[in-house]
């Protein structure tokens, strides 16, 4: 059923479902935040905070959720053997196939679970031009990626989910490492519109990446920003890898607003006191009603959900974290909080991606494709990627440094293979928590890390030019996931961490 006749691709969770399940649940917030309903707008969102964790598919965290297109999904691709894309092919097995597994952590250790290879290569491997039948026997430890979630392994996620909006076609936005992703959210781009060789793995280069990042660009308009982040940050803090935050020096506004970081250097080594820290800074700037209008947050290592660290410290430090604005309702009545993963560590999901056609004869787009199409190269022993037209020409740097296209490949450039989709990425969760998101609904429009940027733009009006032209064809800018016709700010009952 739609909640509102004009979002389409918004749909109620099973409420009754939702409702047996939280009647159910322990209490860890119970904050009536009791403001009337009325209706709102675009303009009443104050702050915007934006708490990116680390490599989960959504099908790994919800794909038993209700309501979403997950497991129980009936229009799955199917392959040429006629058999859904759960199916993974697998010789080993006498089935001939794996299907997705529920790891049970009451009885394993699957908070400990490790993760399949997942770079770009191993990413292009699995999903083997749109067959999507290498998850398991294309990359190494392929097998592990099947494993998932259960709502009683993740029962604080999935209650979060469950009362507000979830958005079940948000795919990262490279099939890729985290940087590459992480470049995304906080650029527009990894360099596929900016350059000739995007960033596809997580190499950071002395002295930093040349392009612009959407934070100077705030810091330019006049909008307040600021990144919490602790000494033991995980190395996730994306600012980091980009010249003017390196050059940064403390005293100056990019340094205090992107580079500054909390907690006893004592303690860096111990992630529960790095994580102590850094809500305490949050919570801080809550009671004291200055929240920047953008902000975002970043993990400690070992909070961060990444695989081999457990899931469950990520939802405690999350419930820390919107328990510190559910103690202040009138923060919470203006403040919209995004949890979303940068990418999908290597575990499955069923959903393919869509991406850009990759050269002429292999689908057309009505918009330009520059910048999201590239192709494997290898110089001196050195292989990357480097960035090519549907026409086959190659983005090249020019005698005076500029971009242009060239029939052939730079001097010492040799051809490996190609070309691959930049993006989009694979599906990977994400819950927007918010008083106009209440409800239990899932949105199904297609959004990657860059339509975060696009809300800013939106709310902000402040432009991220590095966007390409495609993206800004295939995803949405997040509007949609709101509800402005008569919130209910009541904070819901949700589990114990």
């Amino acid at each position: 059923m739609n909640p509102m006749p004009e979002l389409s691709r918004r749909s109620l969770l099973g409420g009754a479902a939702a409702a047996a399940v939280l009647s159910a649940l322990p209490l860890s917030v119970q904050q009536a935040l009791a403001a009337p309903a009325r209706p709102g707008r675009l303009a009443d969102i104050q702050h915007v905070v934006v708490f990116m964790q680390e490599n989960r598919a959504f099908d790994h965290y919800f794909g038993t959720l209700a309501g979403v297109r997950g497991f129980g999904d009936r229009t799955a691709v199917r392959g040429v053997n006629g058999r859904s894309v759960f199916h993974q092919p697998d010789p080993s097995r006498k089935e001939g196939y794996l299907l997705p597994f529920a790891m049970n952590a009451a009885h394993t250790n699957a908070y400990q679970q490790g993760a399949p290879a997942f770079g770009y290569v191993d990413s292009m491997n699995a999903w083997n031009e749109g067959r999507a039948d290498g998850s398991v026997t294309r990359r190494s430890s392929g097998w592990l990626g099947q494993g998932y979630y259960e709502s009683a392994d993740m029962p604080f996620y999935h209650a979060l989910a469950s009362v507000f909006t979830v958005c079940d076609a948000y795919h990262a936005s490279v099939q890729c490492n985290t940087n590459t992703n992480r470049d995304h959210l906080m650029t527009g781009t990894s360099g596929g519109t900016v350059r000739d060789t995007p960033v596809t793995d997580n190499t950071e280069i002395p002295g930093g990446y040349e392009w612009t990042t959407y934070a100077e660009r705030l810091e330019k308009a006049g909008v307040s920003w600021k990144t919490y982040q602790a000494l033991d940050n995980f190395d996730d803090n994306a600012l980091a890898w980009f010249t003017p935050f390196v050059n940064a020096k403390p005293g100056e506004s990019l340094y205090e607003r992107g580079m500054r970081a909390v907690g006893d250097p004592a303690k860096k080594n111990d992630p529960f006191a790095m994580g102590d820290a850094l809500v305490e800074a949050f919570t801080a700037d809550v009671q004291a009603d200055r929240l920047p209008q953008v902000s975002w947050i970043v993990a400690p290592a070992a909070l961060s959900e990444h695989a081999n660290y457990a899931p469950p410290n990520g939802e405690h430090l999350t419930a820390r974290l919107l328990s510190a604005l559910a103690a202040k309702p009138e923060v919470f009545q203006k403040t919209v909080f995004i949890l979303n993963y940068d990418e999908h560590g290597g575990f499955f999901d069923h959903q393919l991606p869509p991406v850009p056609p990759l050269a002429a004869g292999r689908g057309k787009s009505n918009v330009p494709v520059d910048g999201e199409v590239v192709v494997r190269v290898s110089k001196a022993g050195k292989t990357y990627h480097r960035v090519v037209g549907q026409d086959g020409r190659y983005r090249v740097k020019a005698a005076d440094g500029s971009l242009t296209w060239s029939d052939t490949l730079p001097a010492g450039e040799s051809l490996v293979s190609g070309p691959y989709p930049l993006g989009l990425g694979v599906r990977v969760p994400m819950v927007v928590v918010s008083p106009w998101t209440r409800g239990g609904v899932v949105d199904s429009t297609v959004y990657d890390h860059t339509s975060v940027l696009r809300f800013l733009e939106q709310r902000f009006g402040v432009q991220e030019p590095n966007i390409s032209p495609w993206r800004r064809a295939v995803c949405g800018d997040l509007t949609n996931v709101f509800d402005f016709s008569g919130r209910n700010p009541a904070w819901p009952q949700l589990p114990d961490t």
